[in-house]
């Protein structure tokens, strides 16, 4: 092989060394990305008392906003149920916060018939402000176990999906 043509394959393929590492580098980079932390809201519980999300801290937490009129809502109810009983004894949680205009008459008929079992809050336009504000409902976060937010999504999501997210955090 002659000298130039040896140097212009090493030269290639150092090049394409560089760029595959600054790659690898820039995804592990974006990775790391560091994540907002959750607001530190206090709400009051169907008894009356005083529930922080702090309180929940050491646990990954799924912040689902809702309205018992909202048919979407409605329709994620036993997805959240599920999730909830097949992941609280790894460090799961989920935690319902109603956007009802009079959240207190409507929600404990509400979270009886729907069979709930996970703590349901009594949110407001407030609340939903404090987490950043949002479009519609429901709209979900993940929260992680130091109380960071994950991710927000927003309407009915696949199980696939959101297993993936929360098991990913356990």
């Amino acid at each position: 092989m002659r000298p130039t043509l040896t140097k212009k394959i090493a030269g290639s393929v150092l090049v394409t060394l560089v760029w595959i590492f600054t790659g690898l580098f820039l995804s592990c980079a974006a990775d790391k990305q560091e994540l907002p932390p959750a607001p530190e809201v206090v709400l009051k519980d169907l008894a009356g008392k005083q529930v922080g999300l702090k309180d929940f801290r050491s646990k990954v937490v799924m912040v689902n906003f809702f309205a018992t009129w909202c048919g979407p809502c409605r329709m994620e109810i036993p997805q959240l149920i599920n999730f909830h009983g097949k992941y609280k004894d790894k460090g799961f949680e989920v935690i319902g916060i109603s956007l009802d205009p009079n959240p207190a008459a409507v929600l404990e008929p509400f979270a009886k018939n729907m069979k709930i079992p996970y703590p349901l809050l009594l949110g407001n336009q407030d609340t939903a402000l404090t987490f950043g504000g949002f479009r519609g409902i429901p709209t979900t976060f993940l929260i992680t176990r130091d109380g960071k937010i994950f991710k927000k999504y927003t309407g009915v999501q696949p199980d696939s999906i959101l297993e993936k997210d929360i098991v990913g955090l356990l």
